[in-house]
């Protein structure tokens, strides 16, 4: 079995665009002849299709003197590269750039201007159930309301704040409750497959109640992907197939009929968005 190496096999992982973007980016961020040495090195072990030290040093020639420190530092620097790359791309992260614009923005006193980047950051976060940033988003706009709102609707304002509050906090504890339950199911499933024996069974059984209650108490999309995730696998769990394909089938005409959360699923493969934890394909 030919030698495994992380740097090639995370070179071997990278998009034709990410791969031109990176040399471009080596190229500006790394001083002197090292450069050279960095997109030699990438370049050869992307062309090689197993990787072999030996033929590595001979295709490097001088440059592989420190093959080792190189590889090093050019495995870090390509994940520098793609954390910058795809950072934009993460609704998570804008999200959280915008709540820091308005932390920025607030700070200076200048609360008008903060508040618009709060609504754009509340936006993405309701869309995409980013609880715990909409938590942060109303702390700001607490403190935006207590510098601008009248005397006399202060009180009304922090009645209705508080709801808000008090929602978001009871869809976050939701959502984790329906993960928990999802996680749990999907660690026996791993443990034990099917069921082998009546101790299998009871151990499975143990989730019965829960998931019975249906979904009606899910309060939003992740709470039912995960609700969804659990049954299926529970039900392959116990051998009934056909109810475990069809809480399969739920979950991705769940995410068909939000495109939109999509976007916000990151590291979810294309063919895999029925995952509802780190798992491996039934």
């Amino acid at each position: 079995m030919a030698k495994q190496d992380k740097l090639q096999e995370l070179i071997k992982t990278m998009t034709s665009s990410e791969k031109r973007s990176f040399k471009i980016f080596a190229k500006r961020h790394v001083i002197g002849g090292d450069q050279n040495n960095y997109v030699l090195l990438f370049d050869t072990l992307d062309k090689m299709s197993e990787y072999d030290e030996q033929k590595l040093k001979k295709e490097l020639g001088k440059a592989s003197k420190y093959l080792s420190a190189q590889k090093h530092n050019l495995y870090n620097l390509i994940l520098v590269h793609l954390d910058n790359l795809h950072a934009r791309a993460s609704i998570q992260d804008e999200t959280k750039r915008y709540i820091n614009y308005a932390r920025i923005l607030i700070n200076r006193g200048l609360y008008e201007q903060g508040s618009k980047q709060l609504q754009k950051g509340k936006k993405l976060a309701t869309t995409h159930d980013l609880f715990n940033d909409l938590l942060h988003i109303l702390d700001l706009e607490r403190i935006l309301a207590l510098q601008s709102t009248p005397a006399d609707g202060l009180a009304n304002y922090m009645t209705e704040h508080y709801k808000e509050v008090s929602d978001m906090i009871s869809k976050l504890q939701n959502k984790y409750e329906y993960l928990g339950l999802s996680d749990h199911i999907f660690a026996l499933h791993k443990m034990k497959g099917g069921i082998r024996n009546e101790g299998d069974l009871e151990e499975y059984q143990q989730f019965k109640k829960t998931l019975e209650q249906g979904e009606a108490d899910a309060l939003s999309f992740d709470a039912r992907r995960f609700f969804y995730g659990a049954n299926m696998y529970y039900y392959h769990g116990i051998g009934n197939p056909e109810k475990s394909h069809e809480y399969r089938r739920k979950n991705v005409e769940l995410f068909e009929s939000n495109a939109d959360r999509t976007s916000s699923m990151t590291g979810t493969l294309p063919g895999r968005v029925v995952v509802t934890a780190p798992v491996q394909p039934l």
